[in-house]
């Protein structure tokens, strides 16, 4: 069913990160986008919610690191 896929999806999208504290939060992001996706019933939203997550993290690496 759709709770199940969505697990799956999340479990699956964190283990494709390198880092363990970048498993953990894509995995939790992964619940989120993929809520997200069956609601909105597009996914459109959860590309750009991605996105922006991607970019909001390569902003901080090039100012804090």
């Amino acid at each position: 069913g759709t709770p199940i896929a969505i697990i799956g999806q999340a479990l699956l999208f964190g283990m494709l990160h390198y880092y363990m504290l970048q498993k953990i939060y894509a995995t939790v992001l992964g619940l989120l986008f993929g809520y997200i996706r069956e609601k909105k019933e597009n996914i459109q939203c959860s590309i750009w919610m991605h996105m922006i997550v991607n970019l909001l993290g390569w902003l901080a690496g090039c100012f804090f690191a």
